[in-house]
């Protein structure tokens, strides 16, 4: 079997395996939130929001290899303010039942307070690099390594909060009371991930900057070589990491319900 094959057989997974993914996480998230358990109602909306957003990013990745790259870069801009607002909304079902079910009223400020300075230092990023002195082929791939790194610091901060407050609570909880173990996981996977993507940007600074190097080597050379095969297969694994907590939570709440 040859490379081109190989990577093309990977790229048929992975677009199967991310699609089925984001539909049965919205088919879960349907499942909770019909289910006669009223605490975990609001976290199975989450995952509906959730795979809203996992939809419009799958429609883009298809779109971005058939459709021209006007209309793509239009419907980006869109999408990103879509895919914002309903990473507010997922934010707000969380703490909305930490809030009911713990009594933690104060979980949203912490919360929302990292959501709103990382908005801000995204603004900043984009006018103090719009108006500096850098080449105009530099500017996009430094804000790109930039707001990645922003977004991976605030998202694991409010993740972090997030994770304590079901953790601290683990004795309360009646119904997920793993949940904090499950996200830590999915954590690190999101942090793994986002990780790889300031790595990508950073190497592809190295390839097209002003000053770049057309064929680096070494990890940037090993990096251009194989990222396709690469991001792939993270997405392949991510798909089903996605499905973890979901499905943790239908179980519990079906556990819950049987013994009620």
């Amino acid at each position: 079997m040859t490379d081109g094959v190989l990577i093309n057989l990977l790229i048929w997974a992975y677009y199967i395996s991310r699609t089925a993914s984001v539909f049965i996480v919205l088919a879960l998230g349907v499942v909770i939130t019909a289910n006669r358990y009223r605490p975990t109602k609001v976290l199975g909306i989450s995952y509906i929001i959730t795979s809203v957003s996992a939809i419009l990013s799958l429609f883009l990745s298809v779109f971005q290899h058939f459709g021209s790259a006007e209309m793509y870069s239009s419907l980006q801009m869109a999408s990103s303010v879509v895919m914002n607002l309903c990473s507010i909304g997922v934010n707000v079902c969380i703490c909305l039942y930490i809030h009911k079910n713990y009594g933690m009223k104060k979980i949203y400020f912490p919360v929302f307070i990292m959501i709103a300075v990382s908005w801000i230092i995204n603004m900043v990023i984009i006018a103090v690099v719009n108006h500096s002195d850098m080449d105009g082929s530099n500017r996009g791939f430094v804000i790109a390594v930039l707001m990645n790194v922003a977004g991976l610091v605030f998202s694991v901060a409010s993740s972090v909060i997030i994770i304590r407050a079901f953790y601290i609570n683990q004795q309360k909880e009646k119904a997920i009371p793993k949940y904090w173990l499950l996200s830590v996981i999915t954590l690190f996977w999101s942090a793994f991930t986002s990780s790889l993507n300031i790595i990508n940007y950073l190497v592809l600074l190295q390839k097209y900057g002003s000053n770049g190097t057309p064929n680096p080597t070494g990890i940037a050379g090993f990096w251009l070589t194989n990222q396709n095969i690469i991001f792939t297969l993270t997405g392949i694994a991510g798909a089903a990491i996605s499905l973890i907590i979901p499905i943790y939570i239908v179980r519990m709440i079906h556990r819950v319900n049987r013994a009620s």
